[in-house]
């Protein structure tokens, strides 16, 4: 979960392929762990791949998901920041990115996995501003 100091998160829109599981949805920007890798490392190099920079930070896991079905994995939150400018960050994988304030993502047709987890996301927001 890629966030700003003013409570700003970037969401990505999922392809619109017709294979894809939850086409068109919102969700965080990330991707598969390869052999070796640990989580970390893994969404830093995504991140890299996906918006052309990797992270300034990356915290402690906020939560988890399981997708279930035939592309099951454990799909695992963490809270990033990025130390360039937020306009500087380039889609290269998805439909669509947008900066969203948190009532605009509850607004959006999330992936189940971020709209379960829609509180301790909040939680964290708002502990940034404390």
């Amino acid at each position: 979960m890629i966030h700003r100091q003013d409570g700003r998160i970037l969401m990505q829109q999922r392809d619109l392929f017709p294979h894809l599981l939850f086409a068109g949805y919102w969700t965080f920007f990330g991707g598969l762990v390869e052999p070796g890798e640990s989580l970390t490392e893994a969404l830093a190099r995504e991140l890299e791949e996906e918006l052309g920079h990797r992270p300034e930070s990356i915290g402690e896991e906020l939560c988890s998901w399981a997708w279930m079905g035939e592309d099951a994995a454990l799909n695992h939150c963490f809270p990033v920041s990025f130390g360039v400018k937020a306009d500087s960050l380039e889609l290269h994988e998805g439909n669509a990115m947008a900066w969203c304030t948190l009532g605009e993502v509850k607004g959006l047709q999330l992936v189940p996995g971020i709209l379960n987890n829609l509180e301790r996301i909040e939680r964290f927001l708002l502990s940034l501003n404390n």
